[in-house]
């Protein structure tokens, strides 16, 4: 079945297909004001997945501040974002 992933341990993919990538650009222009893919036209989007090391670092880096602003400061502090 499924092995346990280790501290560190990234998870490979092949396509995760335009309609996750189009949501992952309106959080990411919501959140940070820029998008999160490069300009593409419609048919690129269908068959080419950008995905690169540079979209998973700035991924993370996004994960990584809603995880932190998402944090409660002191333990009766309740934030939604």
């Amino acid at each position: 079945m499924f092995q346990p992933f280790e501290t560190g341990q990234r998870v490979e993919y092949a396509n995760i297909g335009s309609a996750v990538r189009d949501r992952i650009d309106t959080l990411s222009r919501t959140l940070t004001g820029t998008t999160f893919y490069p300009e593409q036209n419609f048919a690129e989007r269908l068959l080419v997945d950008p995905t690169g090391g540079a979209q998973l670092v700035k991924a993370e880096q996004i994960i990584n501040r809603l995880a932190a602003d998402a944090r409660p400061k002191q333990l009766t502090d309740v934030r939604m974002i």
